[in-house]
């Protein structure tokens, strides 16, 4: 089980450097691959979802998002990072409503 932790670990690593490098496709993929191993990685839907938003891919940006406050619902970056997604997608009542979910959690 430890491999299988340090792996994760590894994936949503190199998915960061990648965003670092402004290598959008590159993140994309190293946090597919962590989403494969861990369905439930909050860290790696976030970093997918901004990976994807970098790549113009809003729709899937916004699923990901969805995953992220699926599992991690108090985290309120999340909600405010789904909410400036639903504002450039054209989703104004979405990104309200997910803006309003973030100030209650500061």
């Amino acid at each position: 089980m430890l491999w299988f932790g340090s792996r994760i670990r590894a994936l949503l690593e190199r998915g960061e450097r990648a965003l670092a490098a402004q290598d959008a496709a590159g993140a994309e993929a190293a946090f597919t691959q962590a989403l494969r191993r861990d369905a439930a990685s909050s860290r790696a839907y976030y970093g997918r979802a901004r990976a994807r938003t970098a790549l113009g891919r809003l729709p899937a940006a916004l699923a990901d998002y969805d995953g992220l406050v699926e599992a991690a619902p108090a985290w309120a970056p999340g909600w405010f990072a789904r909410a400036w997604t639903r504002w450039r997608a054209g989703d104004l009542a979405g990104a309200q409503a997910d803006y309003g979910r973030g100030l209650e959690l500061t």
